[in-house]
């Protein structure tokens, strides 16, 4: 039976993705992924840490490409492609947009699905960063456990505070600071490729101004998609799509 999945915090996304994907991951072990429990407070599904009901993780969009208006009255889609609508090469403006349609597609497909922790605000900070960008979260989440800075920690309350340095301590390399988002990319998004890693650091660096830079934002994003689909296989997780190879017509 193929599953029908929609949104990241959904019953079925837990049930068909989630429950597998990080059945022998870090957050399985300390999380009750199997019975994910409906959160009155925060309006969605949510796994309890084992030994803190109080500690949760939910659903996480990675790449956002939709096309849903949000506070700024303009969907990162529309954004996006008035960006791209600038390139004067018609032939470069016609694959653009046409990728952009992919990766808009693809917001809501289980390869762009990834559990965050509720506690501490980490998706509130991912959401606020210019314009909802994995990159620039994992640039300076990098920077954190480098120890460069704790912008990471922007909007975490105080009483909070413990709990999300306990859980990006799960992550931690002690041995050498500079391989904990490696560790952390494994754990959550179940990429293992270092050179892909290092490009979505790099990327967090600089804005999306150009079209030269969404195009290539969006190829990470098709690298990502792919690498995780991979994952999701040995898994066991059905693949639900064929997914796109990165292009260099852009």
């Amino acid at each position: 039976m193929k599953a029908v999945i929609s949104y990241d915090d959904e019953r079925s996304t837990w049930e068909y993705i989630y429950k597998l994907s990080y059945a022998e991951k870090t957050v399985g072990k300390f999380f009750d992924i199997n019975n994910p429990v409906y959160s009155d407070y925060r309006k969605r599904y949510v796994a309890q840490a084992l030994n803190d009901p109080n500690v949760e993780i939910s659903g996480e969009t990675d790449f956002n490409f939709s096309s849903k208006i949000g506070m700024h009255r303009q969907s990162k889609y529309g954004i996006y492609k008035e960006i791209l609508e600038s390139i004067d090469d018609q032939e470069r403006k016609r694959n653009a947009l046409k990728l952009l349609e992919y990766c808009k597609q693809s917001t809501h497909e289980a390869e762009n699905y990834s559990l965050m922790l509720c506690n501490g605000s980490l998706q509130t900070v991912k959401g606020s960063l210019d314009m909802d960008r994995i990159d620039v979260f994992l640039y300076l989440l990098d920077n954190y456990y480098k120890k460069k800075d704790e912008l990471i920690l922007s909007h975490c309350s105080f009483d909070a505070q413990n709990d999300l340095r306990n859980y990006l301590d799960l992550f931690l390399c002690e041995d050498d600071y500079k391989e904990s988002i490696y560790v952390y990319c494994n754990e959550i998004y179940h990429i293992s490729n270092k050179k892909l890693i290092d490009d979505l650091v790099k990327s967090g660096r600089s804005s999306l101004k150009s079209p030269d830079r969404i195009i290539d934002y969006m190829k990470l994003a098709i690298r990502f998609w792919n690498a995780k689909s991979k994952y999701y296989q040995e898994v066991g997780i059905r693949k639900t799509r064929k997914l796109k190879l990165v292009i260099d017509c852009c």
